[in-house]
């Protein structure tokens, strides 16, 4: 039985070839023959078997086994693939089983035996696979995209190249990256946004997860990508899988600008060797018989010994088995042939694809048996269903491009085209695979034809700038790309399009270019200076008049800050303004400050600042308009020193004219009334009374012009020599000066000024200012309780302030306040009080640049402040 069961299995194998060595014969079985063209009366040798079938390196391991069972009489069979050349010069695929079937006496190989299954048609597949596979990758290159996979049950993240690149990453291929590492190179502002639209697509509210934010680069730097993505595999729970997108650089096109990426090939290539075993079903006997290998495809015992009625059970229940009923019926019913491809279920209940062949045997007109192969496929078939859905998931990235990409070919008909391109095109609503593109568009012009026909002729155009008008009249900027794709290495099958409006990018570009060009002609041609300073001060860019005002050259300033050539008094001024502009508290600002010219001089300027930050809103470069206002500064404040001088001088005058008015007037008018008293009268008694009269009034009119004649000279005197002078000397001088009246009062002077305090002050002045506020003190002192006198000195930043303070009768200086210092002003009715002492002493203070405030309690005492200019301000300050 078992030696029928091999016959039959090797007749079941007809295509072989078998050589009687001893003899050099060749025998071809005629479905060797069929399968290589040849009919079955044709004879073919030997040679014709090396010379015309064989290709020269399959012949080169037949030749090395035939070498190696020359030395080793046992040598097993060899199983391999082997590519015949067909009789009409096509590649003939088949797998063989090369054996020695027996051996002389000389224990030398007497016949050599290759049986052979054509495995063409699944050769055939694989190419047709490979090349749509390579059609795949040619749009997935031009796209120039990033790709992503991210398995949301395990967090695993697998990236292509162009996205590490597009983060600055590291890249291996086959690399795995956790979601959690790229949450944290994620934007904080930008996270929400990634949940909202992840979460509303996984709801299926959004047909794709898609978004545009922030990613960190490794350079420290943030980027801006579109990230675009779908679900294609969802959990038998309703759980997602695996989601996979594109990513894409936008960073430029968020500066007017678009930067292609590259698509990462995401089909495995796979190549799988046949399990192949034999069946027989004998009609007439009702029996059924599995080789070996069929066994073990089924993963039954080999004891086991199949039956009609249950062998069909294996097969998957539904179309698998009604399919193979259907091919068992029609070749036994119309002697047809089948070859399917199905699934079923072993005795250990895995799911398997297999291929079964049948073929019928008929005798009297009636089906005796069907006999056949059985081939384990569950490996490429499971591949070629994993490539389904690599491609499936590879169309998304295509329809999702976010460039016109179509796929033509050789005839210019359509076999592809990215969503983008179907928008663009207005081609929504039109069935494009299998038309023509002139079909669709018949006005194209013969210049992008040609262009059309070079690439179906192997040349790669390009361009990345190129202006047309479009069908609308509209005048267009594109980029855009013709190469062709191969269906085999030497083969083109067609062409790939793309195309880019970049109309908007080169329109900003110019715009940009003008603006540039404006602003550099008003930058260097500006009657004004124009500059560009960094956040930190330093100078970047300043135009000649820049350079003429302050006196250094472009190349001097630009390695130097502002801050280097601000006065100091200014600058902190400057620098309060730049960081609330900074701050985005203000706008821009308005300043008038002082800078030091080369030479040393000082120049004013007017400054306008305002700050142009980046598309994230980083401050980039102060842009500052300085104007030179020295010559108007210095006329202003020469007219302002003439103008206080004529105000001073005005209120002097008026004031003078007051006092000479009020006082000659009221002498004149006495001595005149007097004089006419002193004709008119005839006693000698009464004359000598109106002379005495007439001779007071002239020594009262004769002091007044002597009092009158010092205000003068005071009022003329503010050009008077100014020496540094000993305070605390000349404080002593005045008080010995007025000891015997101090002796005579019991009155007491406290002096804490420092002995080495100066003061700027006319010697002279000193003197009487000193002296006149402390026998004042001492003259208008409270008769109930002893004089004391209180003199301390502060300096402040522009004054030695002398504060004199007695405790004599005070001032009612709510009442007296405003008269205090004017000329004959008295308070106290004391028969020697003539008003002039204060009004001449505020005089010289202010001659010499001071100036003179009182404080006063009536009945309490008296505090007078005297502000003399010190030693400081001697210095000349810039301003």
């Amino acid at each position: 039985m078992e030696n029928m069961l091999r016959d039959d299995a090797a007749s079941i194998c007809t295509n072989y070839w078998e050589w009687n060595i001893p003899d050099n014969i060749l025998y071809l079985s005629h479905d060797f023959k069929s399968m290589l063209g040849y009919q079955a009366e044709e004879s073919c040798d030997i040679l014709q078997i090396q010379d015309l079938i064989l290709y020269p390196e399959d012949l080169e391991r037949i030749t090395k086994y035939w070498s190696s069972i020359q030395k080793e009489q046992y040598k097993p069979n060899m199983p391999t693939e082997i590519k015949y050349s067909h009789k009409v010069n096509s590649e003939v695929w088949a797998s063989m089983n090369l054996s020695v079937q027996s051996w002389g006496d000389d224990q030398r190989p007497t016949k050599l035996v290759a049986h052979h299954i054509d495995i063409t048609s699944l050769k055939q597949a694989e190419e047709r696979l490979r090349r749509k596979n390579e059609r795949l990758q040619s749009i997935l290159r031009g796209a120039n995209i990033g790709t992503w996979e991210w398995n949301m049950q395990n967090g695993d993240v697998i990236l292509n190249e162009r996205w590490a690149d597009i983060l600055g990453m590291p890249w291996v291929e086959g690399q795995v990256i956790k979601i959690s590492d790229f949450d944290k190179m994620l934007h904080p502002e930008d996270r929400a946004i990634v949940a909202t639209q992840l979460e509303k697509h996984l709801k299926g509210e959004e047909e794709f997860y898609k978004c545009e934010v922030r990613m960190h680069h490794m350079s420290f730097k943030w980027v801006w990508i579109e990230v675009s993505g779908k679900v294609n595999e969802w959990a038998e729970d309703g759980s997602p899988i695996w989601i996979t997108g594109y990513v894409q650089d936008i960073t430029e096109r968020k500066n007017n600008a678009l930067q292609l990426a590259y698509y990462k090939e995401l089909l495995d290539k796979t190549n799988e060797l046949a399990r192949v075993g034999s069946w027989e079903m004998n009609l007439e006997f009702q029996t059924l018989t599995w080789s070996k290998v069929t066994k073990e495809i089924h993963e039954v015992d080999q004891n086991y010994r199949p039956k009609l009625s249950e062998a069909i059970n294996f097969y998957q229940a539904g179309e698998h088995r009604d399919t193979i009923s259907r091919a068992v019926s029609a070749a036994i019913e119309k002697g047809k042939p089948f070859d399917v491809e199905l699934q079923i279920v072993t005795a250990s209940n895995k799911p398997l694809w297999v291929r079964a062949i049948g073929f019928p045997e008929f005798s009297n007109g009636e089906c005796v048996r069907i006999y056949g192969v059985f081939q384990d496929i569950d490996e490429k078939k499971n591949t070629e269903i994993k490539i389904k859905h690599s491609l499936d998931r590879n169309r998304i990235f295509v329809e999702q491009c976010p460039n016109a990409i179509a796929m033509f070919d050789h005839e210019m008909r359509y076999l592809a085209a990215s969503q983008k391109w179907i928008e663009e095109y207005n081609l929504k609503d039109k069935k494009i695979l299998g038309v023509c593109h002139y079909e669709l568009f018949p006005a194209i012009r013969e210049e992008w034809r040609e262009i059309h026909r070079e690439g179906l002729r192997g040349i790669h155009n390009q361009k990345d700038e190129d202006f047309f008008e479009d069908e609308n009249g509209k005048f267009r900027w594109v980029s855009w790309d013709v190469r062709p794709w191969y269906l085999s290495k030497d083969k083109i099958g067609g062409i790939l399009l793309y195309t880019s409006d970049i109309t908007q990018k080169k329109n900003a570009m110019l715009k940009l270019a003008r603006s540039e060009e404006q602003f550099r002609q008003t930058f260097d041609n500006a009657p004004i200076g124009i500059a560009l300073v960094s956040p930190k001060g330093e100078w970047l860019k300043v135009n000649p008049q820049v350079c003429k005002i302050v006196g250094y050259s472009e190349s001097e300033l630009l390695d130097q800050s502002f801050q280097d050539i601000t006065h100091t008094d200014d600058l902190e001024a400057d620098l309060g303004y730049v960081k609330q502009v900074l701050n985005g508290e203000i706008n821009y600002y308005h300043l008038e400050k002082r800078y030091y010219h080369k030479k040393g001089h000082i120049v004013w300027v007017l400054l306008s600042v305002s700050l142009i930050r980046d598309e994230y809103g980083n401050p980039r470069h102060f842009v500052t308009q300085i104007k030179d206002i020295t010559s108007k500064k210095k006329a202003q404040q020469k007219l302002e020193q003439t103008l206080t001088v004529v105000k001073e001088q005005n209120n002097r005058l008026i004031n003078f004219a007051h006092i000479v008015s009020h006082n000659l007037r009221s002498h004149s008018g006495n001595l005149e009334m007097l004089l006419q008293f002193f004709k008119d009268e005839t006693e000698e008694k009464e004359k000598d009374f109106l002379l005495n009269s007439i001779t007071a009034i002239s020594k009262s009119l004769s002091e007044t012009i002597t009092h009158l004649t010092e205000v003068v000279k005071i009022q003329n005197s503010t050009h008077e020599t100014k020496n540094a002078l000993n305070l605390h000397a000349y404080l002593e001088k005045a008080i010995n000066t007025v000891q015997a009246d101090l002796i005579k009062t019991k009155g007491q002077v406290v002096l804490e000024v420092p002995s080495n305090t100066e003061v700027l002050f006319n010697p002279a002045y000193l003197d009487s200012v000193l002296l006149n506020f402390i026998t004042n003190a001492l003259k208008y002192r409270h008769k109930e309780r002893t004089p004391v006198i209180h003199i301390t000195a502060k300096p402040t930043s522009e004054f030695v302030v002398l504060n004199i303070t007695d405790n004599g009768l005070g001032i009612d200086l709510q009442k007296h306040g405003e008269k205090l210092f004017g000329l004959y002003k008295t308070f106290h009715h004391r028969k020697d009080a003539r008003g002039v002492g204060l009004f001449i002493t505020k005089n010289q203070i202010e001659a010499m640049g001071g100036k003179v405030e009182v404080e006063s309690e009536l009945g309490c005492g008296t505090t007078f402040k005297i502000y003399f200019p010190y030693e400081k301000n001697k210095v000349s300050l810039r301003y």
